[in-house]
């Protein structure tokens, strides 16, 4: 991690917000610009123009970088929304006005580029964009049906970014303590059979299928 991150003053009426949304009791708010490294390393592995107009603004639509312990609203995941990233405390060492990655959490830097990917590509405009293998909808006589939101995912959404980002991130999250160990092992099985262009192609849900 290059950049450091800062930490965000918040006001009374936003730490209000906050908990009464997510239930934290306690929990600490950073400023997203330190994710910029990761989007550099993201727009560099999707080169192709069609790859692109789906990177070029929403990873700038994140405001807000939170860490809370998750076990205290007794949940195993986050909700991250294309706004709002959300991490673990357990897995970093918070300051004052910063925080550090805890040594044996490197992979944290994985889930980082995870959230900027569903963060990229699940929202554009009044839209939204499906990743993972998706499918065309269709109507009775099998014809494509109209409009921006004509498309549903069929599998693979989370393996498929977890495979990207560790790719993009060099870094790996171990199987055990990884949630879509099972899909993202799919998907690497998939890449030595398909090649990795296919699996990018079926990511972006432009109709290319797996």
């Amino acid at each position: 991690m290059m950049n450091k991150p800062v930490r965000v003053t918040l006001t009374e009426e936003r730490i209000k917000k906050i908990k009464d949304k997510y239930g934290y009791s306690s929990f600490a708010v950073f400023s997203p610009s330190f994710l910029s490294e990761y989007k550099s390393k993201i727009t560099g592995f999707f080169p192709t123009p069609e790859q692109q107009e789906y990177l070029t603004t929403n990873m700038d639509n994140v405001t807000e970088f939170i860490i809370a312990d998750r076990t205290s609203r007794g949940m195993s995941s986050f909700a991250n929304s294309p706004e709002t990233i959300q991490m673990d405390s357990e897995d970093v060492e918070l300051s004052d006005d910063s925080f550090t990655i805890n040594p044996g959490y490197e992979y944290v830097e994985t889930l980082f580029v995870h959230q900027l990917l569903h963060a990229e590509t699940q929202q554009k405009g009044n839209s939204r964009n499906l990743t993972g293998v998706a499918e065309f909808i269709r109507d009775e006589a099998g014809n494509v049906a109209k409009g921006p939101n004509n498309k549903k995912n069929l599998a693979l959404n989370e393996g498929l970014t977890r495979y990207f980002a560790e790719k993009i991130s060099g870094s790996i999250v171990p199987n055990e303590v990884d949630p879509y160990a099972y899909n993202k092992n799919i998907v690497y099985i998939l890449s030595d059979v398909l090649g990795e262009e296919i699996l990018k192609s079926s990511y972006f849900g432009n109709g290319t299928m797996l």
